[in-house]
C-alpha cells in the first residue's frame, strides 16, 4: 500500500517549525512509517541545496542579478528534483510523508515578489504533473493576524497571508473559523485551516497536534 501525503503551509511566523517538530514527537511513536521533509531542501548533495544558496547568495555563483521568476523555476526544478527521486520511491514504498510546504508557497512568495502570473502558474502546473495520482491526502493551513517574534513589516506581511487564505479558499478549502481549527473535507482533497490568535502558544499548538494527530488516524 502506498504511503500517504500531508504538508502544512502558512508565511513565515505561524508557528510552522513547532508544530513541525510536536508532529515528529507525535508521530513518530506510532506505528506505520514517517518521513519528515522540507521543500525545496537543503541536503547537500542536492539539487534544493545548490538552488538555496543561488536565491541566497547568487554572487558566489557569479551572478549578477536574476529575474524573479528565473528564482521561482530554480525552486521549481529543485521540488521536481525531490518529488521524483525521494518523495515518490518513498510514498510508494509505504512511508508516508509530511512536507513543511508545498508548492503553494511557489504562488504565494512568487506573487508578492512580482513574478509574471501567468508564467509562474504555468510552473506550478508542470510540478502538479509529476506529483501525478499522488495527491495530499491532509493539508494543514497556519494562519494569524500577526507574524510570532518577527519584524516582518506588517502590511506584506498580511499580504502573504491573504494569499495563502485565497489560495486555500482556490483549492477547496472552508476558512471561516476563528480562534480554533476547522475542517473539511471535500472532493479535492483535506484541509485544516488553523487561526492561531491565542497568546498561550503550547496550548494553541497541543491542539494542532491533537487534530493532525487525529486526522492522519483517520486517514492512514
Amino acid at each position: 500500500m502506498s504511503g500517504k501525503l500531508f504538508f502544512i503551509e502558512g508565511p513565515d511566523g505561524v508557528g510552522k517549525t513547532t508544530t513541525i517538530d510536536l508532529l515528529k514527537l507525535a508521530l513518530l511513536r506510532r506505528s506505520g512509517r514517517f518521513e519528515f521533509l522540507s521543500f525545496p531542501g537543503r541536503a547537500e548533495g542536492t539539487l534544493g541545496a545548490v538552488v538555496y544558496r543561488i536565491h541566497h547568495d547568487p554572487a558566489a555563483f557569479g551572478i549578477a542579478t536574476m529575474s524573479e521568476l528565473s528564482k521561482q523555476a530554480l525552486h521549481i526544478a529543485a521540488h521536481v528534483d525531490a518529488i521524483e527521486r525521494l518523495i515518490v520511491p518513498a510514498l510508494q514504498s509505504g512511508t508516508h510523508i509530511i512536507l513543511d510546504r508545498f508548492w503553494w508557497s511557489t504562488l504565494v512568495y512568487g506573487a508578492a515578489a512580482g513574478v509574471h502570473q501567468a508564467g509562474l502558474r504555468t510552473l506550478v502546473e508542470a510540478e502538479r504533473l509529476v506529483w501525478d495520482r499522488f495527491q495530499p491526502a491532509l493539508a494543514i493551513l497556519l494562519d494569524r493576524d500577526r507574524p510570532i517574534d518577527r519584524d516582518d513589516e506588517i502590511s506584506s506581511w498580511l499580504k502573504l497571508r491573504d494569499a495563502y487564505r485565497g489560495l486555500a479558499l482556490e483549492e477547496g478549502s472552508s476558512l471561516s473559523s476563528r480562534n480554533r481549527i476547522e475542517y473539511a473535507d471535500t472532493g479535492r482533497g483535506r484541509f485544516g485551516h488553523c487561526h492561531a490568535n491565542r497568546n498561550d502558544a503550547g496550548g494553541l499548538m497541543s491542539e494542532i497536534q491533537t487534530f493532525a494527530v487525529g486526522k492522519t488516524d483517520e486517514i492512514w
